[in-house]
């Protein structure tokens, strides 16, 4: 993770020698002072003073010297000091309020979670929930490290520009969350954010190769949404709301009531929460949790029950809208039912016949399962880009000294 932060890093030109120094630290490949001056081709002045720089902040540590027996000088092996910033992950897995501590290499510090398992649950109990997820995690921070800020990751539908959580089929009763009070509370600035979205903009980094084109990234579980990506950015609206087309009519004269209030929505219809009923009428206790259903599906007759198969032309017939809005060149889906071979045969099957005829390409279907971790490095990675920016812009004596050698060098 810690290359990661700095892939869409901005920093100013005087900054960028820093961050390269930075970045060959971290890969880990023996960087030592003289050796990050030969690869990089830098003054070791430059390379010196820099260094210096990030040990004082924190960023960089020394090791033992090599070749202290050899004549000469002993070089100092240098590697990065992940501890230095941390951020404060919050999530929602399925009802649970989970909390982790993560730091600059993306690993675990701390982890509290919370039970939340009221369906009725509104929005205060909800906050109680989040805080209280939260709290115990603040005397975790390690001593000397940097605090950036906690990263709220939520289904449903969010508005990031204004900190807001609208709307989430899975706590009807919940609407328009702040987490303002909740950053009052904490003392730390909160940044709220789309699950699908951050799990997207992980994959991104584990596939860079997707990063060219556009990436529709649609899940199909307990809920239903989408993520889109263009060229490697994640697409928003102003209002937060963006592709969520788990509220899309699909079936106009259904008497299936939307948790939203609607009826006929593809939620009402393929969802996990709405094919509950029917499929506990048959099968007793069917779980709720999506990892847990996915097991549940494997068992021999599960997925060729009416429910499951009706679900699946609906989201065949709305899957199909969503690609003649976008036209991707990915698209890819996750969620317990995608992960079952004979529901996505199906569902490929379905999706190409409902397609037009000037359709002659149509993008292939591919089902993946999100990274166990990338919700967490998608959802803290712009917090520890912001607080290892500044980090990496040079002090005023050595931003002076670099000024002072352009301009002999042009005189």
């Amino acid at each position: 993770m810690m290359l990661a932060l700095l892939d869409d890093l901005e920093t100013s030109h005087a900054g960028r020698a820093k961050a390269l120094l930075y970045r060959d630290i971290a890969r880990g490949d023996r960087a030592t002072r003289k050796r990050l001056a030969q690869r990089l081709g830098m003054r070791p002045a430059t390379v010196s003073g820099l260094i210096g720089e990030m040990i004082d902040d924190g960023l960089v540590v020394e090791g033992r010297p090599e070749g202290a027996a050899r004549k000469g000088r002993p070089e100092i092996p240098l590697r990065a000091a992940p501890a230095r910033l941390v951020a404060l992950v919050l999530r929602v897995v399925s009802r649970d309020i989970r909390g982790v501590l993560v730091d600059l290499a993306g690993r675990p510090v701390a982890e509290h979670t919370v039970p939340l398992d009221r369906r009725s649950a509104e929005n205060a109990a909800i906050l109680a929930a989040f805080e209280a997820a939260a709290k115990p995690l603040l005397a975790s921070v390690p001593a000397g490290s940097g605090a950036c800020g906690v990263a709220v990751s939520v289904p449903g539908l969010v508005d990031a520009a204004h900190g807001r959580w609208a709307y989430s089929s899975r706590w009807p009763r919940m609407r328009d969350i702040t987490f303002d009070a909740l950053a009052t509370t904490l003392g730390w600035p909160i940044r709220v954010d789309r699950n699908l979205n951050v799990e997207l903009r992980a994959r991104l980094l584990r596939r860079p190769e997707e990063r060219d084109g556009s990436v529709l990234f649609v899940h199909w579980g307990y809920g239903v949404g989408s993520s889109f990506a263009d060229n490697g950015r994640i697409v928003t609206s102003r209002l937060g709301g963006f592709a969520e087309f788990g509220h899309w009519t699909v079936a106009p004269g259904s008497d299936r009531r939307c948790r939203c209030g609607q009826t006929g929505c593809l939620e009402a219809e393929a969802g996990l929460w709405a094919l509950l009923p029917e499929l506990r009428a048959s099968h007793g206790a069917v779980p709720s949790d999506e990892l847990a259903f996915e097991q549940f599906l494997a068992r021999p007759g599960i997925a060729e029950l009416p429910a499951i198969a009706r679900a699946t032309e609906a989201m065949a017939g709305a899957l199909r809208n969503l690609y003649l809005a976008f036209f991707a060149d990915r698209i890819v889906l996750t969620g317990p039912f995608s992960r079952h071979p004979a529901i996505m045969a199906r569902l490929d099957a379905s999706f190409r016949r409902h397609l037009p005829d000037f359709v002659t390409a149509p993008v292939p279907l591919r089902t993946a399962r999100a990274g166990a971790d990338d919700e967490i490095v998608g959802s803290a990675l712009p917090l520890l880009q912001a607080g290892l920016l500044p980090l990496l812009e040079p002090s005023s004596r050595q931003r002076r000294n670099h000024g002072a050698r352009k301009v002999a060098a042009a005189s």
